[in-house]
């Protein structure tokens, strides 16, 4: 993996990039000035000057969906949309997508298990919309995957431009237990002393030792092998292309070294 290209550092402007093919600069996001842990409020300042529309996918513009749907495809977006609060005429449905599941303004679930509407002090109770009921505690990526396997046996004699957009790996980080036993073990026989701290005291690892947010990583690997899966039982793997992607990926902290990243 040699060559990578977001065309934001911020998630809402570089979604709009990938589902618009339009530059940030376009639509009132050129860029993000002061932007770091400790500049918050800076930062919220800078937002609230710049053009509101850098937060929604533009009107105007022909959004992948309706290029698809043009070409004749059905069309389906399941998972995380957070393209603004507009969700009178600016969700899935609104851009070129038949069915849409799971998709709100939000850009985080309050919590990964069912019913997902709370996670200790969060103030988000909504939870993902239109998806079929689960038992409690199911684990949103595998209901997620879920409901696109579903989609995809449904669409199955016809073209079609399915998105499955994981809310994982955003916070709130949490994956279940299953998972994540493995990677405790595993941190056991890592060295995590190899770490260092910048100006503001805040200290920054160069060997990854969160074993819940593996859970989540490889929930979502998961989720990928069974969507390959399912399309292999419907005979379909030969005819679909798939593309593994993310919006921004970002640092929580910035890029702050030349080191910040690199492992």
């Amino acid at each position: 993996f040699a060559n990578a290209y977001s065309a934001h550092p911020k998630c809402i402007p570089a979604r709009v990039g990938i589902f618009s093919g339009t530059y940030p600069a376009r639509f009132g996001m050129p860029a993000v000035q002061e932007l770091g842990m400790y500049e918050q409020k800076k930062t919220m300042r800078c937002f609230e000057n710049l053009n509101i529309q850098a937060y929604k996918l533009p009107k105007h513009a022909t959004s992948l969906g309706e290029a698809f749907q043009e070409g004749g495809y059905k069309t389906a977006y399941l998972g995380k949309w957070h393209f603004g609060k507009n969700l009178t005429d600016g969700t899935p449905r609104h851009h070129g997508f038949d069915i849409s599941i799971g998709a709100n303004d939000l850009g985080a679930p309050a919590s990964y298990f069912h019913p997902y509407t709370h996670a200790g002090n969060s103030k988000n109770k909504v939870a993902p919309p239109d998806m079929s009921d689960r038992e409690r505690g199911t684990y949103l990526t595998d209901h997620l995957t879920d409901e696109t396997i579903d989609v995809l046996t449904q669409l199955k004699d016809d073209p079609f431009f399915v998105v499955l957009s994981h809310y994982a790996v955003h916070t709130p980080i949490q994956a279940p237990e299953n998972i994540t036993r493995a990677f405790l073990e595993k941190r056991s026989r890592l060295n995590t002393t190899n770490a260092y701290s910048n100006a503001h005291g805040a200290v920054y690892k160069t060997t990854q030792d969160h074993p819940i947010y593996a859970g989540m990583l490889s929930s979502v690997d998961r989720s990928l092998g069974r969507v390959r899966d399912a399309l292999a039982r419907l005979g379909l793997a030969d005819s679909t292309a798939i593309v593994f992607t993310s919006d921004n990926g970002g640092l929580a902290s910035g890029k702050k070294t030349l080191q910040s990243g690199e492992d």
